[in-house]
């Protein structure tokens, strides 16, 4: 179903992103990031590396438990951030300030 869903919004000329909220975390039940991972054309480890820090920040060691990732499938920009509200926040709020250029870039021949 995630792939699913990230190959409808490739094959979409008005998405430039693509955020995926949830199944980020350590629980057998969270495959978000085993089921992006290897679609990803190149990985934005600075993203999952910010991330943690402003989570970290926010609550503490429990930050380390997340595997939010990011990337470029084609040129489209992915994201997959916790499904926590808190979370999402922090990762909407680090998203927005660089989105317009990192979709600039990505989509730059």
């Amino acid at each position: 179903m995630i792939r699913f869903s990230l190959y409808r919004s490739l094959v979409t000329d008005s998405c430039d992103a693509v955020i995926f909220l949830g199944g980020t975390g350590l629980s057998p039940r969270d495959v978000t990031v085993e089921a992006i991972s290897p679609l990803l054309d190149k990985t934005l480890d600075g993203f999952g590396e910010i991330f943690r820090r402003l989570s970290y920040d926010a609550i503490g060691s429990p930050a380390m438990m997340t595997r939010a990732v990011a990337g470029v499938v084609d040129t489209k920009v992915v994201f997959c951030l916790p499904g926590s509200p808190d979370a999402s926040t922090v990762g909407m709020d680090l998203i927005l300030k660089e989105l317009p250029h990192a979709v600039f870039i990505a989509r730059s021949t």
